[in-house]
Parts: structure tokens; sequence; C-alpha cells
């Protein structure tokens, strides 16, 4: 992902990201709230699954990659969810990666 904007930006906000986009730079607005000011809580698995969701995984993709079941897999999406305050894990995982708390594709130890 180059740039990201918010659907309620204006006109004028969405020419520029798209011009400095194409002029080379990534844009990210600065968040709302931070992801993670719920998600304190959150399991190291719990982690690993919003991460493999940032990077488009499914449900059992995931599951096969963390030798869990797809219904754990739900569940944990679910108290994810429930910890973060989030009622979909799409936009979840757009706020995590568009604030840079979660990068697709590489792993923290």
């Amino acid at each position: 992902m180059d740039s990201f904007v918010y659907k309620s930006a204006g006109i004028g906000e969405l020419l520029s990201v798209i011009r400095s986009t194409l002029a080379g730079y990534s844009t990210f607005p600065a968040p709302v709230d931070s992801v993670f000011s719920g998600a304190s809580a959150l399991t190291e698995e719990e982690i690993q699954i919003l991460r493999l969701v940032c990077e488009a995984k499914t449900r059992r993709e995931i599951a096969a990659e963390l030798y869990l079941s797809e219904g754990t897999v739900k569940r944990r999406i679910g108290e994810i969810l429930a910890k973060t305050g989030y009622g979909n894990i799409l936009r979840l995982a757009v706020h995590a990666v568009a604030e840079g708390s979660i990068v697709p594709g590489i792993k923290e130890e």
C-alpha cells in the first residue's frame, strides 16, 4: 500500500494524496485513535491472527498456518474485535496497517 486516505476526506485532500503518491511519496493520515488503545490485552496468538488478516489471508489459510481450527480462528477474531472495540476485522486491519502498527509480510520478533 503506497498511500491511504479516509473516504471522508475532501476533494482537496484526496487530490493532494494522489499527487504525492504519483510523485513517489507515501501518505497516511494520523490515526484518530490508536489501534492498540484496546489491543494491549491481545495475546500473541491474536496479534499473529491480526497480522495474517492484514496480509489478506482467509480464515482457512490462517488456521492452516497457525495449526488451529477454522472455528478457533473465527472465535479469536471475535475476541480481537471485542478487545479493540471494532465491529469489523477489515476496518481494524486497515487501521492497523495505516497507522503502521502492523506491516504485512514482516514478522516482529
